[in-house]
């Protein structure tokens, strides 16, 4: 069972997690460009908007999530963090076609959010996987 005071934390996270992929995988024109890093949206929607020229998705399962505080992993119970977190790496398997090809291929993306001193999560894409 979650810690009460980290219930929301962990809430919001699933939430966010849910709605940037459901953006990112339906090929929106913000690809769920507003949980990413203020740092990195110019980069990132660069780097997105080729992606969504070449690949349509399928479908995609989130694998694990493993849950850290200031850098050292956190014990999970049953998929939830049992103690305070402020980064979590979920690992995610997306299944796509990739054009001209009619062939389904299937990679596995790690995906770093990170809890900002405003309390809301960030991701710190990395969208090179795509590009292999």
């Amino acid at each position: 069972m979650i810690p009460k005071d980290h219930e929301k934390d962990f809430e919001n996270l699933e939430r966010i997690m849910k709605l940037y992929n459901n953006e990112f995988e339906s090929r929106s024109d913000k690809a769920g460009a507003m949980w990413v890093d203020h740092n990195m949206k110019a980069e990132y929607l660069a780097q997105v908007h080729e992606i969504f020229e070449r690949i349509s998705f399928v479908n995609s399962q989130v694998l694990n999530v493993v849950f850290k505080k200031s850098g050292k992993m956190i014990t999970n119970s049953g998929g939830n963090p049992v103690a305070d977190f402020d980064e979590a790496l979920v690992l995610i398997r997306y299944e796509y076609v990739l054009s001209p090809s009619v062939s389904l291929k299937t990679k596995v993306v790690k995906q770093r959010w990170v809890l900002n001193a405003g309390r809301v999560w960030n991701l710190i894409p990395d969208l090179s996987v795509f590009n292999e």
